[in-house]
C-alpha cells in the first residue's frame, strides 16, 4: 500500500513539475518579447505572456521538426537557451509573486476562496491524468505527435485521418510527450483552461468589475464541456484560449487611444496563433478585421486594419505553407476541387461534409429561432461529447438590457455572428466552445447591470460569505461531471500494469493492440475495421479508416444487401495492395458493455444518461456486418488473438490447414439425463428442459439474467478457444450473454470475455473466440438471457483451434 500511495505521488509530481516547467518557460519567453508593455493587472500580464510564450514555444518545435531536429537533447537546449536569454524576468516574476502573497496571506476571505477553488477544480486535474481515450485525442492529435518524434521529424502522416491540418498545438504536445508522456498534452489542454478562466478574470477587472470577472470565470468552469474538453487531448480548448486573448486584445484596442498600437499587434499575433491552431479560426479573424475596420473608419485610422492582417497572416503562414508544401493545399482537405485531394478522394470530402452536416436540427429560419432552445435541451442533436449547462437561456432575459451597455453590446456582436457561423457549418457541440467564454462574460456584466438597476448588487458585495458559496455553487456541475467520470473510470492508473488494465476496459480492441506490440514490437503494418481511433495505440504501421487510401469501403462486398467484407481472396489482395500483414476485426454483434462492477455504477450511469453528460458513458452499439466464410479466407488469415468482439488475423501466403481438435465440454447437447438433471452443468433457478431443441430432442429453456448454464473445464495459457452454441428466441428478440471466466490455479476469477447477441424466433448459431489470458487454468462457460426473457439452448461447443 505504502510503495503504492508512493507511486501515484511520483506520478503526479513528475506531471506537476512538466506543466510548471512549461508554465515558467512559456511566461519568461512571452514576457521578454512585450518586456515594455503595460498591462493592467498581474493576471493580464500572466495571461498575454503565457500565451506569447506558448506560441512562440510551439514555433521554436515546429522549426525544430521541420529541420528533422526533434531529440531530446536539442529541445531541451533550444528550451533552455530561450529561458536564460530572458534570465531577468525570473526576478520580476519573483517580485511579483512576493506582493500576490503579501495581499493574500493578509485577507483571510481571499484564502478560504483559493482553496475552496483548488478543492472544486482538483476533480478535473486528477481526471487529466487518465490515460488519452477520447477519440478525437486517439484518431488523430496523439497517432501525428507520435510518429513526429518516431521519425525525429515533421511530416505528412497519410493514413491518419487529418494527417496535414493546422498544428500549434501539436507542436506543444511534443516537449508534452518527449519529456513527460502521453497524459501531458491532456495537462497541457487543461491549463487552458484555467488560463481562459483567469483572462475572464482580468477582462472583467479591466472593463467592468472584479466581481464579474469572478462570475464569468466561474461561469465558464461549471460547463461538463468545458471540463471534458480541458481533460481531453483536443485542441480546442488552446483555441479557445488564443481567441479569447485575441478579442481581448481588440477589445483594448478600441478602448485605448495611447499605447493601442501594441494591442492591435497583440490582437494580430493571437488571431495567427488561432489560425495555425484550427481552421474554424479564421472565421474569426474576418470578425476581428471587420471590427477593427469599421472602428478605423470611425477613428480615422486606416492603417490599423491592414497592420492586423500582415501580422496575423504572417503569423499563422507557417501552418498554411506546410500544409501547401505537403500536399498542395493550404486548407487540406477543404476546398479540394480547387488545390486537389492529396490523400484523399472526392468522394471522401464530400462524405466528411455529409457528415459534419448530419449533426444539428436544420439551417432553416425556424430552426435559427429556436436554437437557444434547442441547444438547452436536446444537445445531443448536435453530436453530444459532453453537455454546456442551459446559463444562454437563463441570462437571456439580462442580455436583453445589456444591450444597453456598449461594452456588452460589442461582446453579443462577437457572440452572435460566431453563433451564425456555427450554425451555417458544422453543428457540431464542441465547436461551439470559443463562444462560451465570451457569453459567460457577457452573461455576468448584463446580470451586474440589472442588478444595479434594481439597487441590489450593493446588497450582494457586502454579503461576501453569500457571494463565495454562489461562486461554489457555479463551479460545481463541472467538479461534480469529473468525479462522476472518476468514479466510473475506477481508479488513477499510475505504472505501465494499471495502464493497460484501464485501458483494456474503456477500449475494447486495445488488448489485441497490446498482445501484437509486444509479439512484434515495430514489425507489422496492421489494417483494423471499424476502430480508427485505435490508430494511436499501433507500435506498427497502422491502417483503416472511412477515409483515404486505407479506407473501410475498400474492403466491402458493394454487391452485398447487408454490410459484409469482402471473400477471401479480394479481401486479400486489397489488403496486400496495402502492405497489412495483420487484420483486426471487431465482431459484428449488437452491443458493447462498457460498465464494471464499481459501486454505485448502475446509478451514476442512470444519472448520466438523465442529464445527458457524456455519449461515450453510454452503452454502444455496433452496425453488423458478415465475416467471410470461404475456404480462401479460412486458408490465409491465421487467427493468432481473439478476446471480447476481437478477432486478430495473421496473413499468411502459403495456405494453412486447420487441425481438429476434440470437444472439450461434456454432454454438449444435453442429451444425457439423470435424476439431477443435466450432468455436467449447472443450471440456474429458472432453467428447466424441453423436448424441442436443435436438431435434436432437447434444449435447455433459460431465463435467468445472472447465470443460467455453466460448466468448467481445463485450459492453456496463451491459446485460444472457440466457445458456440445454438440459440432460439421464444417470445419475440431477446439479448442472450455468452461468455468465458477465465480462472487461476487458486479458483480466483482474472477476468471474463462475453458478447451479447440478438437471438431472434430461429434457430440460429452463435460463436465467440477468446485467448485465455496469463495465468488462466480453467475456464467457466457461462451463459445467461440479458433481459430476463426465455431462450432455448442447445449444441454447445468449446475447442481449440489449431493449424497444421
Amino acid at each position: 500500500m505504502a510503495s503504492t500511495v508512493a507511486d501515484i505521488f511520483l506520478f503526479v509530481l513528475k506531471h506537476g513539475v512538466f506543466i510548471l516547467a512549461l508554465c515558467l518557460i512559456a511566461y519568461s519567453i512571452g514576457r521578454r518579447v512585450a518586456l515594455r508593455f503595460d498591462y493592467h493587472s498581474f493576471a493580464e500580464r500572466v495571461v498575454f505572456s503565457l500565451g506569447l510564450g506558448l506560441g512562440i514555444v510551439a514555433g521554436l518545435v515546429f522549426l525544430a521538426g521541420i529541420a528533422g531536429l526533434l531529440r531530446t537533447w536539442i529541445l531541451a537546449v533550444v528550451l533552455a537557451v530561450a529561458t536564460l536569454l530572458c534570465a531577468q524576468i525570473r526576478h520580476e516574476l519573483l517580485e511579483d509573486l512576493k506582493v500576490v502573497w503579501h495581499q493574500v496571506t493578509g485577507r483571510t476571505r481571499v484564502q478560504l476562496f483559493l482553496v475552496v477553488l483548488v478543492v472544486l477544480l482538483t476533480p478535473a486535474v486528477i481526471l487529466a491524468l487518465y490515460p488519452p481515450t477520447a477519440f478525437d485525442a486517439t484518431m488523430t492529435h496523439l497517432p501525428l505527435v507520435k510518429q513526429y518524434l518516431r521519425d525525429q521529424r515533421i511530416s505528412a502522416v497519410p493514413f491518419v485521418r487529418w494527417s496535414v491540418l493546422p498544428q500549434l498545438q501539436h507542436m506543444l504536445f511534443v516537449p508534452g510527450m518527449l519529456f513527460c508522456d502521453d497524459v501531458a498534452p491532456q495537462l497541457i489542454q487543461l491549463l487552458m483552461v484555467f488560463l481562459v478562466g483567469l483572462t475572464l478574470y482580468s477582462w472583467g477587472v479591466r472593463h467592468f468589475t472584479r466581481r464579474i470577472g469572478l462570475w464569468a470565470a466561474a461561469l465558464w468552469l461549471a460547463h461538463p464541456m468545458v471540463v471534458f474538453i480541458g481533460t481531453s487531448a483536443y485542441v480546442d480548448a488552446g483555441l479557445t484560449f488564443f481567441l479569447l486573448l485575441a478579442s481581448y486584445a481588440t477589445f483594448n484596442w478600441m478602448r485605448e487611444n495611447n499605447g493601442a498600437a501594441g494591442w492591435l499587434a497583440l490582437a494580430a499575433i493571437f488571431s495567427g496563433f488561432a489560425a495555425g491552431t484550427k481552421y474554424a479560426a479564421l472565421s474569426f479573424l474576418g470578425l476581428f478585421g471587420l471590427m477593427i475596420l469599421l472602428h478605423s473608419i470611425r477613428c480615422r485610422r486606416w492603417s490599423a486594419p491592414f497592420v492586423y492582417a500582415v501580422i496575423a497572416a504572417s503569423v499563422a503562414a507557417p501552418w498554411y505553407l506546410y500544409n501547401y508544401h505537403q500536399t498542395g493545399n493550404p486548407v487540406f482537405p477543404l476546398m479540394g476541387d480547387r488545390f486537389g485531394y492529396s490523400f484523399w478522394s472526392q468522394s471522401d470530402l464530400n462524405a466528411q461534409m455529409v457528415e459534419l452536416n448530419t449533426h444539428g436540427l436544420g439551417r432553416s429560419l425556424s430552426s435559427l429561432f429556436w436554437l437557444p432552445w434547442n441547444l438547452a435541451f436536446y444537445q445531443q442533436k448536435f453530436l453530444l461529447e459532453a453537455p454546456y449547462l442551459p446559463f444562454h437561456l437563463l441570462f437571456l432575459p439580462f442580455l436583453i438590457v445589456g444591450l444597453l451597455s456598449r461594452s456588452i453590446r460589442q461582446l453579443l456582436i462577437v457572440i452572435v455572428a460566431s453563433v451564425v457561423f456555427w450554425f451555417n457549418s458544422a453543428q457540431v457541440l464542441r465547436y461551439l466552445l470559443p463562444v462560451v467564454p465570451h457569453l459567460s462574460l457577457a452573461g455576468a456584466a448584463s446580470l451586474a447591470l440589472v442588478l444595479s438597476r434594481l439597487r441590489l448588487a450593493a446588497g450582494v458585495r457586502r454579503k461576501e460569505a453569500l457571494t463565495l458559496i454562489l461562486l461554489v455553487l457555479t463551479i460545481l456541475p463541472g467538479t461534480v461531471y469529473a468525479l462522476i467520470k472518476i468514479n466510473l473510470q475506477g481508479r488513477l492508473p499510475y505504472d505501465r500494469s494499471s495502464r493497460n488494465k484501464y485501458l483494456s476496459t474503456q477500449l475494447i480492441q486495445y488488448p489485441a493492440l497490446q498482445y501484437l506490440n509486444e509479439e512484434r514490437g515495430r514489425d507489422y503494418t496492421l489494417y483494423v475495421f471499424q476502430a480508427p481511433r485505435m490508430v494511436y495505440f499501433a507500435d506498427g504501421n497502422f491502417r483503416g479508416d472511412w477515409f483515404g487510401e486505407a479506407r473501410f469501403p475498400g474492403i466491402l462486398d458493394e454487391t452485398s444487401q447487408v454490410v459484409k467484407i469482402k471473400e477471401g481472396r479480394g479481401l486479400y489482395e486489397k489488403l496486400r495492395s496495402l502492405k497489412v500483414t495483420h487484420l483486426l476485426i471487431t465482431s459484428p454483434y449488437s452491443r458493447i458493455e462498457v460498465s464494471r462492477d464499481i459501486p454505485y455504477q448502475n446509478h451514476l450511469l442512470r444519472l448520466v444518461e438523465m442529464l445527458k453528460m457524456d455519449n461515450s458513458l453510454r452503452t454502444r452499439r455496433l452496425a453488423r456486418f458478415e465475416l467471410p466464410t470461404d475456404q480462401f479466407f479460412q486458408s490465409h488469415f491465421k487467427l493468432v488473438y481473439a478476446r471480447s468482439y476481437n478477432r486478430l488475423f495473421e496473413l499468411t501466403d502459403a495456405p494453412l490447414g486447420l487441425k481438429p481438435d476434440e470437444e472439450r465440454l461434456q454432454n454438449p447437447g444435453f442429451e444425457t439425463l439423470d435424476a439431477s438433471g443435466v450432468p455436467s452443468w449447472v443450471t440456474g433457478r429458472e432453467s428447466v428442459l424441453e423436448r424441442s431443441g436443435h436438431e435434436s430432442s432437447i434444449a435447455l429453456r433459460c431465463g435467468d439474467r445472472v447465470s443460467c448454464l455453466s460448466q468448467t473445464v481445463e485450459v492453456e495459457t496463451g491459446h485460444t478457444y472457440r466457445l458456440s452454441n445454438y440459440a432460439r428466441a421464444i417470445e419475440g428478440g431477446t439479448e442472450m450473454i455468452l461468455g468465458v471466466s477465465w480462472i487461476d490455479s487458486e479458483g480466483r476469477l482474472i477476468e471474463t470475455d462475453r458478447e451479447f447477441f440478438l437471438v431472434e424466433g430461429e434457430w440460429r448459431p452463435y460463436e465467440i473466440v477468446a485467448t485465455a489470458p496469463p495465468s488462466a487454468v480453467m475456464a467457466r462457460i457461462v451463459t445467461a438471457s440479458d433481459e430476463g426473457r426465455p431462450l432455448l439452448l442447445d449444441d454447445y461447443s468449446f475447442t481449440r483451434p489449431g493449424y497444421r
